[in-house]
């Protein structure tokens, strides 16, 4: 992987989309080798709030932080809200009730109204 990040300034790095273990394993020999190709920034997409999150899922986003904050390289965290395919589980009971929710903090924001 070093070698085919030989010449790179930059790099954004989309998080894996393993669950468990091996998903920090792949982060981390991605940073390994963009430590090695001396990449000069690394960005990293991570969901909101991943340095307090309680969620397993932000867990392993946290762990991957603590990777890249370790490695030296000068980094940006690109702390994404949630997509909206993040809701289709909820989208049949959306499209019969005419919106669908999500959380958003203390509110609750109305994405969808369509009937």
């Amino acid at each position: 992987m070093a070698r085919a990040f030989s010449g790179a300034e930059k790099l954004l790095m989309i998080s894996s989309n393993e669950i468990g273990p091996r998903r920090v394993a792949q982060h981390r020999t991605i940073i390994n080798a963009a430590k090695t190709a001396s990449v000069k920034c690394l960005a990293y997409t991570s969901p909101l709030h991943a340095d307090t999150n309680p969620v397993p899922l932000a867990v392993l986003h946290r762990e991957t932080e603590a990777l890249i904050r370790a490695s030296g390289i000068p980094f940006v965290l690109l702390r994404n809200g949630w997509y909206s395919e993040n809701y289709t589980t909820n989208a049949t009971a959306g499209a019969t009730r005419g919106k669908l929710l999500g959380s958003g903090g203390k509110r609750v924001h109305l994405l969808c109204c369509a009937r």
